[in-house]
């Protein structure tokens, strides 16, 4: 987990938030002094001032500087800072620290320099030269540190456990979906997981679970298909084989009757096998077609004549009824009849005895309607959003001895309608018989 997304989200967000709490803290400490400094010189001027007033009381009271250095060194004492009292040419009187002697030149440009006036005369110039914050006041700047290191150390631990608790509880979905992966993986496909939000990630598990349950459906199809493609190859092959041994073995004598069976069977496999190929093909947009202008009249009836044999059969009725004024359509006749063939074996295989298959079409802007409407079985609500799926059948129980028995022939005719830039759809209820159409292009000269 050195490296995982999770710490590296801790590692940035904590970092994110040291750095702002840090400079605010710099900043605030920086600000504040220089405030706080400002507001103390400020404070010395005005008491400054105040004794300057102080000095000058005493000069008009004495008509002299004698006996004023206590005077100084009491203002020094309340100040904190040294004083020094000049003359008005700047020689130095007094000096609080005793440094400088009398007479010594007082240089005007150190700390801060206020006149002393008495009798609207200039006598003096009270120098106040500064030797730093006084020692509450240097307290003061350290117990401020102080508290901002303090707010900025409980303002990172705050803000890192909160970061640690919105980290964990964001990457929690994400950490599902890696669980549910990993079990994937393993070959468990039956894999969910909870959405409990709706952004980017509550989509990602939405999604992941659609994936899920398409991906299930697929395994569930694959291993259907299988088992329809191992009976669907089983019954022919063992017919075969039945017959070829009893020949062998002279049990039987090669008969019309017996040779148009066993021509019958291979049939079967070679429909089994294009369809395959059809739908290998189709799916990988390799398939290729020859669209040209044709009259959808006789694509209709050439596809009704290859299933007329198995409808007389079952004793359903084909009808076309289609108008006369029809437009050409821009197709491949030979894959267009394939998908006519495939929906009308489907719905003669799910017709019972006298019922009908009604094939009729209507011209729509840009585009013609095929409909193939049967008075069958219908199919179960529940199923209408399979039946193009591969291998897909509804009845379980049956196996259809005709084009698509595999479960193929609605998924083939999809693929060429969509490869025609058409669309297919099926409407359907139980116990009502179903409706598949389709469109297919018009021809440009008819558009």
């Amino acid at each position: 987990m050195g490296h995982s997304m999770l710490t590296r989200l801790l590692v940035g967000m904590v970092a994110v938030v040291a750095l702002a709490v840090g400079t605010v803290a710099v900043v605030s400490r920086l600000t504040t002094s220089q405030e706080f400094v400002s507001y103390v010189e400020h404070g010395r001027r005005t008491q400054v001032h105040r004794m300057a007033t102080v000095l000058a009381a005493h000069h008009e009271r004495h008509r002299h500087w004698q006996g004023a250095q206590p005077l100084i060194e009491q203002i020094a004492a309340l100040l904190g800072e040294r004083v020094v009292l000049a003359d008005p040419e700047g020689a130095a009187i007094f000096d609080s620290a005793g440094r400088l002697p009398a007479g010594a030149d007082v240089s005007p440009g150190r700390g801060t320099a206020v006149p002393v006036t008495a009798r609207g005369a200039a006598v003096g110039t009270l120098h106040i030269l500064p030797t730093g914050l006084a020692a509450a006041e240097q307290g003061f700047l350290e117990a401020l540190t102080r508290s901002v290191v303090w707010a900025a150390l409980v303002a990172v631990a705050g803000g890192t456990a909160f970061v640690i608790w919105f980290s964990r509880r964001t990457l929690k979905p994400v950490q599902s979906l890696t669980q549910a992966v990993r079990r994937m993986q393993e070959g468990d496909l039956d894999q969910h997981v909870p959405v409990a939000t709706r952004d980017e990630i509550g989509e990602l598990s939405r999604a992941f679970n659609a994936m899920t349950a398409k991906l299930k459906q697929q395994e569930t199809l694959r291993r259907h298909m299988v088992s329809d493609l191992a009976h669907e190859l089983r019954t022919p092959l063992a017919n075969l084989q039945g017959y070829l041994e009893a020949m062998r073995e002279g049990v039987m004598h090669p008969s019309p009757e017996l040779v148009v069976s066993l021509h019958e069977e291979t049939l079967l496999l070679g429909r089994l096998v294009d369809d395959l190929q059809d739908l290998s093909l189709a799916e990988a947009g390799q398939l290729e077609l020859a669209p040209h202008p044709v009259a959808l009249s006789d694509l209709v009836r050439r596809g009704m004549t290859a299933v007329q044999r198995e409808a007389d059969q079952r004793q359903v009725e084909l009808v076309g009824a289609l108008p006369e004024a029809l437009p050409l359509v821009e197709v491949d006749p030979g894959r267009l009849i394939q998908v006519l063939r495939n929906l009308l074996w489907n719905a003669v295989e799910h017709t019972p005895e006298g019922g009908r298959v009604t094939v009729s079409a209507e011209p729509h802007e840009g585009w013609v309607l095929v409909h193939v409407v049967d008075t069958g079985q219908g199919i179960a609500e529940g199923d209408l959003p399979y039946v193009f799926e591969r291998f897909y059948r509804a009845d379980r129980a049956r196996t259809g001895s005709c084009g698509g028995g595999a479960g193929l022939g609605l998924t083939i005719a999809e693929q060429l309608v969509e490869a025609h830039g058409g669309e297919i759809w099926v409407q359907s209820r139980l116990g009502e018989g179903a409706h598949f159409g389709f469109t297919v292009p018009r021809a440009a000269q008819d558009a």
